[in-house]
């Protein structure tokens, strides 16, 4: 049996978006980029130099129906990441949005309200909590040895 790569898309083509959601994920065996979005044409061409010959568009609706795209990172603006995060929702693919999860309280319940039930992996994205040095600092305060 083949094993299927992930297809994932990357809103949002600033340095998180290229460096991070794109460049990182492009080393995992098995991830894949397969689309880019930005409101700026400029920043897709821009982001494609780097990243190669991936398909790309200003328009979310067109981004969403890109084939092969399981799971999109969100790497906009923070007053953006709640009405990327509902069209990536409704579209029923994966999600990770980078902190801040929005900028409203209101805007929050929204991304949970559409996440609810619908069997996809909503993840927003507090990197340091997997770096190797904060796991150990959690682990030395949970032994006792301090605080």
């Amino acid at each position: 049996m083949e094993n299927k790569k992930i297809g994932i898309g990357i809103i949002g083509l600033g340095g998180r978006g290229v460096h991070f959601g794109g460049e990182l994920f492009s080393k995992f065996p098995d991830c894949r980029i397969v689309g880019l979005h930005d409101i700026s044409q400029y920043k897709i061409n821009e982001a494609r130099k780097i990243l190669g010959d991936i398909p790309g568009t200003t328009s979310i609706d067109e981004f969403l129906a890109i084939p092969g795209m399981d799971a999109v990172i969100i790497c906009s603006s923070p007053a953006a990441h709640a009405k990327n995060c509902l069209d990536v929702l409704s579209a029923k693919k994966h999600v990770y949005v980078e902190k801040p999860m929005a900028t409203t309280i209101e805007d929050c319940d929204a991304m949970i309200d559409a996440w609810n039930g619908t069997n996809v992996v909503f993840m927003v994205g507090l990197e340091l909590r997997y770096c190797t040095l904060m796991q150990d600092m959690k682990k030395i305060i949970e032994s006792g040895e301090i605080g």
